[in-house]
């Protein structure tokens, strides 16, 4: 019964909102050619499964860049993070899937904190983008 009522829950957990990170301006801040990522703020995962959501990446007007991602697991995390594509082309889709997995040994109740860093390829110097994502680890 409890591991029944545990099901559910976690089954509902992506019925619930979710507050969402929106990077300060890559690219050239303050123009066109500039962009922000947004993605989940916060999300809680099961030890021994994973979340995957989308990394949005919205672009100004003039920004005509590809993007490269990267997603960072703070130092000292039992968590594994990988994002895809690596690359958004400027003729690709406007997003990038995350993948979280807390393995079977992470600690329950602790919060670790990914980072998903866009960094604008090719000529000029741009500033990248960032935004934290809050990933809480519960008891399976």
């Amino acid at each position: 019964m409890n591991r029944l009522v545990r099901s559910l829950i976690v089954a509902a957990l992506p019925l619930l909102p979710v507050g969402c990170s929106v990077s300060q301006e890559g690219g050239v801040p303050g123009t066109a050619d500039s962009f922000k990522i947004k993605t989940r703020e916060s999300v809680s995962i099961p030890q021994g499964d994973k979340a995957q959501f989308d990394v949005a990446l919205n672009r100004s007007k003039a920004f005509k860049h590809d993007v490269a991602f990267e997603a960072q697991v703070e130092g000292g995390s039992k968590l594994r993070a990988t994002i895809d594509p690596k690359t958004v082309k400027m003729s690709d889709k406007s997003s990038a899937t995350i993948t979280i997995e807390a393995p079977e040994g992470a600690p329950a109740g602790e919060t670790h904190r990914v980072t998903v860093t866009a960094r604008p390829l090719g000529e000029g110097s741009s500033a990248p983008a960032t935004v934290d994502i809050k990933v809480q680890v519960t008891e399976k």
